[in-house]
């Protein structure tokens, strides 16, 4: 299944590098292609559970997902059990 995130503050080449690692680095997602002037992140997904892992990931790196409400099936109660960090 293909996602379309849309990300707040994703401004430069640095986070876009920092966000397709990212990506690219979580189980079950592939093809991640990073839009900077539309602020969106889109990638292929296993299932929903890689894009609930990829979620997570996006959270505890400091990302925040506006349309998190729109992707399917996932955990409205998430952004709050997850502590973003500041290694990534």
């Amino acid at each position: 299944m293909t996602a379309v995130l849309k990300l707040s503050n994703l401004t430069s080449e640095v986070c876009a590098i920092d966000l397709a690692t990212l990506a690219a680095s979580s189980p079950g997602i592939s093809h991640p292609r990073i839009d900077i002037s539309h602020e969106t992140l889109t990638v292929e997904c296993l299932s929903h559970n890689a894009l609930m892992g990829l979620y997570a990931s996006l959270l505890r790196h400091g990302f925040s997902v506006e349309n998190f409400n729109t992707l399917p099936e996932l955990d409205p109660d998430l952004p709050q059990k997850i502590a973003p960090t500041e290694d990534l």
